[in-house]
């Protein structure tokens, strides 16, 4: 028992959201880390003495995009399949905000990852390769079930999650939902900005 317990005591719990616009990370002790989901290299040696390092991200590489090699590594709320550099920034991201939490040294991480409730099997394997480099275990859950969770809408519910990629939904009936009660849809916040940019710009051009 004794081991047990000392195993237990060894683990750290986060939670962590990889989404289109912001990625955030939430601690089994409550500390929150968040970053916006870009990342950028630069382009030339130029670049790299004005930015003093060979990689950026979230806000600072918004700031300085000009002369960066930008990534936006999960425009669609999963990681580009078969798109190296995007797969790369994706790494990146996690590791930065792992990095923002603050987790304590000789600590096993265990996180628990949202993703969309129709994330292709290949998508959820690279996810799982990436996160398994920063990870001691890893767990993968629908976005919609796990707010489902939190708001302990278990039953007779319908979760809907708008996020800026992608818009999910969940329906729950006092079970884990299979596939048939969860549905995505590639368009979410950014879809809707554009058409009402796109209808501003038709009627003041």
């Amino acid at each position: 028992m004794a081991k047990s317990k000392g195993m237990l005591e060894s683990n750290y719990f986060v939670g962590i959201d990889l989404g289109t616009s912001r990625s955030e990370i939430v601690t089994e002790d409550g500390i929150r880390g968040v970053a916006e989901s870009v990342v950028g290299w630069p382009q030339d040696i130029i670049g790299l003495k004005v930015l003093g390092s060979s990689i950026a991200i979230g806000v600072t590489a918004l700031e300085l995009r000009e002369f960066l090699e930008i990534s936006f590594p999960l425009e669609n709320g999963t990681i580009k399949e078969g798109v190296d550099r995007d797969i790369e920034a994706a790494e990146e991201l996690l590791k930065h905000v792992i990095s923002l939490a603050l987790i304590p040294e000789n600590k096993k991480i265990c996180g628990v990852i949202g993703v969309p409730a129709k994330a292709s099997s290949q998508s959820k394997k690279i996810l799982r390769e990436i996160a398994a480099k920063q990870l001691s275990q890893v767990m993968l859950i629908s976005e919609p079930f796990a707010i489902a969770y939190r708001e302990e809408r278990l039953n007779n519910s319908i979760i809907v999650d708008m996020g800026a990629g992608t818009t999910n939904f969940c329906a729950m009936k006092g079970k884990v939902p299979d596939e048939n009660n969860q549905e995505s849809l590639k368009k979410g916040g950014n879809f809707v900005d554009q058409i009402l940019l796109d209808a501003l710009k038709h009627k003041y051009p």
